[in-house]
């Protein structure tokens, strides 16, 4: 059997025809030469239009501002520029090529368009639920200090740069509360109608306008007196009746626009303030008492119903935390007016217990702000991951820490099944070759360390064509899943095992440097899978070729030892030409 040619660039497809990723290979002036089946439909075009074409005339460098995170996905970030999908955002991972004479690029594709709306969705939320309760545990007994701290946390939080509260008397807008000092004044007004508010009063909804000229709004004077292009306003009720609003905008337009987070928040923030004004009557104190405290959790567990969080109180002197309703909700707890310290950090994940003790610590000693993810043990024994959130609080010469936390188990679940997507094999369940890259990298480095060394296996099922062909890729899928369970039970714990492509496998095995110990352990192999595999009726029988290259003396480099256990697999495959092919020694099993 003939090596087969990957110098040109065409052969290198057949590699990945039945891929389960989209792959491209570019020559070196960035040219798409090759791309198998899957590429097309998710760059929106036809295969003719993409082949010879520069791939820099699809796509351009996603904007700064879109989050990346390797939990999420891996590669550099573009954005497509035409086409029926025109807007989505594209991954773009570069893979190590492992084949001789070939001075082109391989990239790995992927749509991650949905993965960063969640992602931007999720940091979005878990950052206004943060700004709610740093605005609610203020700590300033001034109420009008009050208010445009809470405006200058608002506008920061939302990315604009006026927050203003306001009070409507007789068709006038009256400030009462914003965050620019020298800008505005206190009590200035304006006639209702000028104003952006005027169209929050009317409708007496959130309103969310960004860019405001073309909005429905658009020709509303209020543009033509203020010019701003991002507003968002909420109305700010007072016992019942409308009392004024809440509003953030700016005249640098939002580029992103506003979303259901920014929504809440500023629903939320509006009917807290709505409350703070009621209980202390404009002039009043924000905290007096203990019962003003009880006041405010009141409101806040009206939050959590809308936001779904939790939220937490810890006495550091007694020792006891109160747990929301929804906070003993998300932990599987029976509801009690409050829990033990000790009870608490038991349900705690026993790695993620230091953290935990460490910011409270820090938090009640310094007055820093707790911000940390732990795995909590719920009562069922499930593991969840909460993200929590927390400051100091100032009670009569009493410390107390406040926060809330969030139920993020959903979103790590999401994380771990794509990095596990896009590290394994998903018909086996092994590592793929991109993952086996980054191992060896890291096996060659250890033992640099240690002066180390290692034996790289490079196994090749021999006729695996020929089972497709006579059994149909359902045997053949079978035969890879059946291979891969073999390999992983021939080889140790500490030895890696992953699929390189079609029915190639590759090894990884630490401490092995002899020829003797390496054909044992060949030996070994090649007994485990000379069983045949049941398909239906038939039972299929497979034989394999495998080469070796050991590290440091055969080559330094991940691509060389590949390439040089790659080169010996072949060599082994020659020699064993003309010997009984296996597929000839299949047989039907009797039915019974």
């Amino acid at each position: 059997m003939e090596k087969t040619d990957y110098s040109n660039i065409p052969d290198w497809t057949l590699h990945f025809d039945r891929a389960k990723d989209a792959w491209l290979a570019l020559s070196v002036d960035g040219t798409v030469r090759q791309f198998n089946p899957l590429v097309p439909p998710l760059l929106g075009v036809t295969p003719s239009r993409l082949a010879g074409k520069k791939l820099s005339k699809l796509l351009k460098r996603a904007d700064s501002t879109v989050p990346r995170s390797d939990a999420v996905f891996r590669g550099m970030l573009f954005v497509l520029q035409s086409g029926r999908k025109a807007g989505a955002i594209i991954a773009l991972e570069e893979m190590p090529c492992a084949l001789p004479n070939w001075h082109g690029r391989l990239l790995r594709l992927a749509d991650v368009t949905e993965l960063i709306e969640a992602e931007t969705g999720r940091t979005r939320k878990l950052d206004r639920l943060t700004a709610l309760a740093d605005i609610m545990t203020l700590a300033e007994s001034d109420r009008q200090r009050w208010l445009d701290e809470a405006m200058e946390l608002g506008a920061r939080t939302l990315g604009l740069e006026l927050g203003m509260t306001s009070r409507i008397h007789d068709d006038t807008f009256v400030l009462l509360a914003h965050n620019a000092p020298g800008i505005l004044q206190y009590g200035q007004m304006w006639p209702l109608g000028q104003t952006y508010c005027s169209i929050t009063v009317l409708t007496h909804d959130v309103q969310a306008l960004s860019p405001f000229k073309d909005s429905e709004w658009g020709k509303h004077p209020c543009y033509q007196v203020f010019g701003y292009q991002s507003y968002i306003g909420a109305p700010l009720w007072v016992h019942g009746e409308l009392y004024g609003t809440v509003s953030f905008c700016s005249k640098v337009l939002r580029p992103d626009g506003f979303d259901h987070n920014d929504k809440v928040f500023v629903k939320l923030l509006a009917r807290w303030i709505g409350g703070v004004i009621e209980r202390m009557n404009v002039e009043g104190r924000l905290r007096e008492s203990h019962g003003e405290l009880e006041e405010q959790v009141e409101l806040l567990a009206m939050a959590e119903k809308v936001a779904r969080l939790g939220h937490w109180r810890l006495d550091m002197q007694l020792r006891t935390l109160l747990l929301s309703e929804e906070a003993q909700g998300f932990l599987g707890l029976p509801t009690r007016p409050d829990w033990g310290l000790g009870e608490f950090e038991a349900l705690i994940a026993a790695d993620d217990r230091g953290a935990w003790r460490d910011q409270i610590n820090a938090c009640a000693r310094d007055g820093a702000q707790i911000g940390l993810e732990l795995r909590m043990i719920n009562a069922d024994g499930y593991t969840r991951w909460l993200s929590l959130r927390g400051m100091r609080l100032e009670q009569h010469d009493q410390h107390q820490l406040f926060g809330v936390m969030l139920d993020i188990t959903d979103t790590k679940q999401a994380q771990e099944t794509i990095l596990f997507q896009a590290s394994h094999d998903s018909l086996t369940g092994l590592i793929n070759r991109v993952l086996l890259f980054d191992r060896l990298g890291q096996e060659i480095r250890r033992c640099q360390r240690s002066d180390g060394h290692f034996a790289v296996l490079f196994i090749d099922l021999d006729y695996f064509k020929q089972i497709n062909d006579r059994y149909g890729h359902e045997a053949g899928d079978r035969v890879l899943v059946q291979v891969a369970k073999r390999l992983v039970a021939a080889l140790r714990k500490s030895d890696t095992v992953g699929r390189f492509g079609g029915d190639e496998f590759i090894a990884i095995v630490p401490g092995l440097n002899s020829g003797e110990t390496a054909a044992l352990l060949v030996r070994k192999i090649l007994r485990r899978l000379e069983a045949p595999i049941l398909f239906g009726r038939d039972e299929l029988f497979i034989s394999a070729s495998i080469g070796i290259s050991y590290y440091p003396s055969d080559a330094a480099l991940p691509q060389d030892l590949i390439r040089k256990a790659d080169n010996d697999m072949y060599r082994v495959k020659e020699s064993r030409r003309g010997l009984p092919n296996p597929l000839s020694a299949g047989k039907r099993r009797s039915g019974r």
